[in-house]
């Protein structure tokens, strides 16, 4: 894995990566599930992680994750390449079938599974329209 993890590699799919930090230079990708780096980067707006439940079993679930690209450039010193925020939502209902007779059975019914945020901001904090359309 730490062989596939360079510039080189990531700069067969984003030729901008590659020449913006030079070849073979090796990558750490951290990911997060902290509600502070994606208000840090996305606004104080940003739903935070969570099961909502109504009484009629409609449920969804929300899932914030974060990730940056930490690349060591060619002064040898680690810097933040690219931070990426994604928010996944799952929506369902949920309920009892057969509640009268003896076979009950819980049901999960999935409905949707939605990404309403997903954003690639480089170094500078702007976003990087290209790669998000890649992703």
């Amino acid at each position: 894995m730490k062989q596939l993890l360079t510039t080189t590699t990531v700069g067969m799919v984003i030729p901008s990566f590659k020449e913006e930090y030079g070849e073979n230079r090796p990558i750490n990708l951290v990911l997060t599930a902290s509600h502070d780096f994606m208000t840090s980067g996305l606004g104080d707006d940003v739903t935070p992680s969570g099961i909502q439940l109504e009484g009629n079993g409609n449920f969804q679930v929300t899932v914030n994750i974060g990730a940056q690209l930490i690349v060591e450039n060619k002064e040898g010193v680690q810097e933040e390449a690219r931070a990426i925020y994604t928010q996944l939502a799952l929506k369902g209902k949920m309920f009892v079938a057969d509640a009268q007779f003896e076979n009950r059975t819980f049901v999960l019914l999935p409905k949707a599974l939605q990404m309403p945020i997903f954003k690639v901001m480089n170094k500078d904090g702007e976003e990087q329209f290209l790669e998000q359309m890649l992703v």
